[in-house]
């Protein structure tokens, strides 16, 4: 979008300054099929680089360009990772500004131009023949001589792995005296230096030691049989457990504190640390079965919602089915629970896991929810501890519980009258058939 400017044809390619409306006049790159931006000079949003002066030296691209410190000369091979300030290509600090694209003079592959000095415009000359013409070739080899593949050359910006024999090139080198390089391999001891690039080709030779590694085995069991199948990750890596409950890592370097996690359906997560230091390293993890247990609390017929289930310390509320779930629940023998309800005695007790398990819970009204519609009725109430049931229970289970919730008496209903006595106070019965129960009030005088 916008103005288009200085076209010039380069490589069989069109090279022009021109805006895509975010980032100013820019220089762009036509191949006969689509335009693209080669490279944001001027980082400064909208601002633009003022592209001027195309001329081909030597084969290269030169031009001026203005990077936000002021104009200066730039060169170009064609692509965005060789485009750069000539200063950048020569590694060298004469870097002049307000160059002027309008007095480029080339004589073979030199260019003069002009240019501020600290005395004013003076006449400056560049020699296109060592930019980016230099071939570097780096040979890796470990501490015994032996070529090292695959090792990673980074090497001013860019980075190569090394071939079979060992070696990595990189072509169209800029000149340089103290480019910086690093290589490194797993295994092996990095290493990082300055290659200098000046006259003509350069091959360097660089020994990489090795390191010392040792395994660190896992082995994951229930604290008495091995467990098949548990996820350890390490490193990033992540194995699964074989038929022992084992895993090896091999190759791991010397480190104070690697971080390790492993999981397992039906078991607690583990995690931890092991220290490689100068020697194989075996890891015993022992993980906790989780199990679920499940209430189911209802009023002796119907579900009950929003009951308040305390266990294994949280505290759920039953839903429309009257269940309250909790899952991953470790083993335990009387591990307490406790529910309550408004318009219902609290209910507690203590359950043993070492399954999934249902608990069902009957919960008694106090009286003030409204007890549900019975087809029995007990008279006299009050009575004396002898009363009769009047409906069809004959046949039917009966349990007593006492104010504290506590059963003190069951059995079968053989008739309808109940002739033991019971002591003075206030006790619920309750009565269950066919697959329903129902809940009295009983007062003993």
């Amino acid at each position: 979008d916008g103005l288009i400017s200085s076209l010039y044809v380069y490589n069989d390619k069109l090279f022009f300054s021109a805006s895509d409306g975010i980032n100013g006049e820019e220089l762009w790159v036509y191949n006969g099929a689509t335009a693209s931006m080669l490279k944001d000079i001027n980082l400064k949003a909208s601002t633009g680089s003022e592209i001027e002066g195309f001329n081909v030296v030597d084969g290269l691209l030169f031009f001026t360009a203005n990077d936000s410190t002021g104009t200066k000369l730039w060169v170009s091979d064609g692509t965005a990772e060789r485009t750069m300030l000539v200063s950048e290509a020569l590694n060298t600090s004469v870097d002049p500004l307000n160059v002027n694209p309008a007095e480029f003079a080339v004589i073979g592959t030199v260019l003069y131009y002009t240019a501020d000095a600290a005395t004013g415009d003076e006449f400056f000359k560049v020699d296109a023949k060592p930019i980016f013409a230099h071939t570097l070739t780096v040979l890796v080899n470990s501490d015994a001589g032996t070529p090292v593949e695959g090792a990673s050359v980074e090497f001013d910006g860019a980075s190569v792995l090394t071939a079979a024999d060992g070696t990595a090139v990189f072509e169209y080198v800029r000149s340089g005296a103290g480019l910086p390089y690093s290589i490194s391999k797993l295994n092996y001891s990095s290493v990082t230096g300055v290659f200098e690039v000046l006259n003509g080709d350069v091959y360097e030779t660089v020994i990489l030691t090795p390191v010392a590694t040792f395994s660190v085995t896992i082995i994951v069991s229930d604290g008495t049989n091995p467990l098949v199948g548990a996820k350890v990750s390490l490193k990033g890596v992540e194995k699964t457990t074989d038929a022992s409950g084992t895993v090896v890592y091999e190759g791991i370097e010397p480190s104070g504190d690697l971080a390790y996690t492993v999981s397992l359906e039906s078991y607690s997560d583990a995690s931890g640390t092991v220290a490689v230091v100068d020697a194989d390293v075996t890891e015993n993890v022992t993980l906790t079965a989780v199990y679920s247990v499940t209430f189911v609390v209802t009023d002796g017929a119907d579900p009950l919602v929003g009951a308040l289930v305390d266990f294994n310390g949280t505290e759920l509320a039953t839903d429309a089915t009257g269940t309250a779930l909790f899952e991953y629940v470790g083993n335990g023998i009387g591990v307490a629970y406790s529910i309550s309800l408004n318009g219902f005695l609290n209910y507690s007790g203590a359950v043993n896991v070492n399954s999934d398990i249902t608990v069902d819970i009957s919960m008694l009204s106090n009286g003030t929810a409204g007890i549900k519609a019975n087809p029995f009725s007990v008279y006299p109430n009050p009575s004396n501890g002898v009363f009769t049931i009047g409906g069809d229970v004959l046949n039917a289970n009966y349990r007593i519980f006492n104010i504290k919730l506590q059963l003190v008496e069951e059995g079968i209903l053989t008739s309808n009258k109940h002739n033991q006595k019971l002591d003075p106070g206030f006790y619920f019965l309750r009565i269950s058939k066919n697959g329903k129960e129902y809940t009295e009030k009983l007062i003993v005088k």
